[in-house]
């Protein structure tokens, strides 16, 4: 236990000096990296693009879409709703190729929402 608290004094003291420390559900201790940046690639920023407009789009969402996703993640189990939402859209990707992540709007995901949540229901993996 002491070492525990020790690691959180010394995460808070030098969490400017490129310390990642996080906690797993279920483990009683701390664990601590050095951050690493990741080589900057084109599919790093495709990815990136991805996600930063899913973000969006999922911070749009009204409640009838949000209940959809915790339908879909009972029988996923997945930590948050988000990644179900995020695992919907790639598999709608995956289906509709005409479709691009990194600028669907709004209107797209709401208009194909059924199609979305019946027709491609994302897989556990």
């Amino acid at each position: 236990m002491k070492l525990f608290l020790d690691m959180k004094y010394y995460a808070k003291q030098h969490s400017d000096k490129n310390l990642v420390v996080y906690q797993v559900k279920g483990l009683p201790y701390l664990i601590a990296r050095r951050y690493v940046k990741p080589k900057s690639s084109q599919q790093n920023k495709k990815m990136g693009g991805y996600a930063k407009n899913l973000a969006k789009m999922y911070k749009l969402l009204p409640q009838e879409q949000i209940r959809d996703l915790h339908r879909i993640n009972r029988k996923l189990r997945l930590r948050s709703i988000y990644i179900v939402f995020y695992k919907l859209m790639f598999a709608f990707k995956k289906q509709v190729t005409n479709i691009e992540l990194a600028t669907i709007s709004f209107q797209q995901i709401i208009s194909n929402w059924d199609i979305i949540t019946i027709e491609y229901p994302p897989e556990k993996n």
